[in-house]
């Protein structure tokens, strides 16, 4: 039988919740669990309730009488103290944040985001005709010619061009998008890069700009998976390594960690819950 590993990380994270808190093992909806570790000899701490309740039942140890110790003479009365007791200082609050671990990543190459251009995006309620759309392929040849040439500002004007006359063509957008990742524009990426997937989700080339613009940004979660999506519509092999080198390493850690986090707060969550239930059993009973 073949495990899936997504399945014992997910495992051995609730293992480690209840190594830090054995008493979650009481929760109902663990008594398949609980049921298993006693067939398997396991000792399975009592619960707070039953331990009190024990401790309850317990009959007190009679006192055994002390003989009686010959009267001390009487001591002269110690004056008081003019000075009052220094009140013990309160403890401040830990903070979750202190206790939160911080993730290692690979951030080489990570930039900041730029602000977005103003560019050309069309109409989108604009319903192109057949001569818009053989001006719009007329321009596109013209700034793939200039992008060739590596006449990058050139080749952004056009393509902005070719958008006013069909605003519908995911191409235009993709390739816009290829070019200003070449100038490492991340953010103006990622907007065509979404303009474009809009228009045609299984367009390969706005998967591998978004994932790559997402990289330049350090998200590398999002990066993981547009990469991925990428790959899924026209595998390359310099795809593939960036997301085996850099990116799902990155993005992995980020997840585990994430994880750990959120098993951590059901952990404080459950704790807090049994203090208020014992807080509350306490009141009643005075």
């Amino acid at each position: 039988m073949n495990i899936d590993g997504k399945a014992l990380a997910q495992l051995k994270v609730f293992v480690q919740a209840c190594q830090m808190n054995p008493l979650l093992l009481h929760e109902p909806r663990l008594a398949f669990f609980r049921e298993y570790l006693l067939t398997m000899g396991a000792t399975i701490p009592p619960k707070p309730a039953e331990t009190e309740a024990a401790a309850e039942e317990m009959p007190e140890a009679e006192e055994v009488p002390k003989a009686k110790e010959a009267p001390k003479p009487k001591e002269a009365p110690k004056p008081k103290s003019s000075k009052k007791p220094t009140p013990e200082p309160t403890p401040e609050p830990m903070d979750d944040s202190s206790e939160e671990e911080a993730v290692e990543l690979d951030n080489t190459g990570v930039i900041e985001g730029e602000e977005l251009m103003d560019l050309p995006m069309g109409d989108s309620e604009k319903v192109p005709s057949q001569e818009d759309e053989d001006k719009a392929d007329e321009i596109r040849r013209q700034a793939m010619s200039a992008m060739s040439d590596s006449n990058l500002e050139e080749a952004i004007k056009l393509f902005g061009e070719a958008m006013e006359h069909n605003p519908h063509s995911a191409v235009l957008f993709a390739k816009r998008a290829q070019i200003l990742l070449r100038q490492k524009k991340p953010n103006n990426v990622v907007r065509d890069a979404e303009k474009a997937l809009s228009l045609n989700p299984n367009n390969a080339l706005a998967h591998k700009c978004q994932g790559k613009a997402y990289r330049l940004l350090g998200k590398w979660e999002e990066s993981a998976l547009a990469l991925s999506a990428g790959q899924k519509c026209d595998y390359d092999d310099d795809t593939q390594e960036l997301l085996k080198s850099v990116v799902k390493p990155n993005a992995e850690k980020l997840r585990q960690a994430r994880l750990k986090k959120d098993a951590s707060k059901r952990v404080k969550d459950h704790k807090a819950k049994l203090e208020r239930v014992k807080s509350a059993k306490e009141a009643r009973q005075k």
